[in-house]
């Protein structure tokens, strides 16, 4: 593996939604894993990989184990699943990302469940649209423009 000159940060004990968005702006591709540390705050990254002064290049697989929080209010979305019910087509509320930047449009989107896709308008840095509005079952596509 040849570097590009970068080099991977410590992001142990910084918070979950900050460090991943700090490694996709490196140009890195991030997969963030939960697990449940009673003794660490919520959202807080515990582990991560590769470690912290190894050499990365664009596009690298990072994995971040980031710590469940109980529940991201603002989306109305529990780490812990449904109080009632469950399963693989559980309705999950999605949440409005129009006005958002397409970045945090994702970030907000697949921390809520869902992927996200851009659709072929796309004329500013800012999402005016998106399809669907509403619910839909975990792993939902939700198409934003802008």
């Amino acid at each position: 593996m040849v570097s590009n000159g970068m080099t991977m940060p410590s992001l142990v004990g910084q918070n979950g939604e900050d460090a991943a968005d700090q490694l996709r702006g490196m140009g890195l591709d991030v997969k963030v894993e939960k697990s449940k540390d009673g003794s660490r705050p919520p959202n807080t990254v515990l582990s991560q990989n590769p470690p912290a002064g190894t050499a990365v290049s664009r596009d690298d697989r990072v994995t971040l184990v980031v710590n469940k929080k109980d529940c991201l209010f603002g989306d109305f979305l529990c780490d812990e699943g449904p109080r009632r019910g469950g399963g693989d087509d559980e309705q999950l509320p999605i949440p409005t990302v129009i006005g958002r930047t397409f970045g945090e449009a994702r970030q907000a989107l697949e921390s809520s469940g869902f992927r996200m896709r851009v659709g072929s308008r796309r004329l500013g840095d800012r999402v005016i649209g998106q399809n669907p509005l509403g619910n839909a079952p975990r792993g939902s596509v939700v198409t934003v423009w802008g």
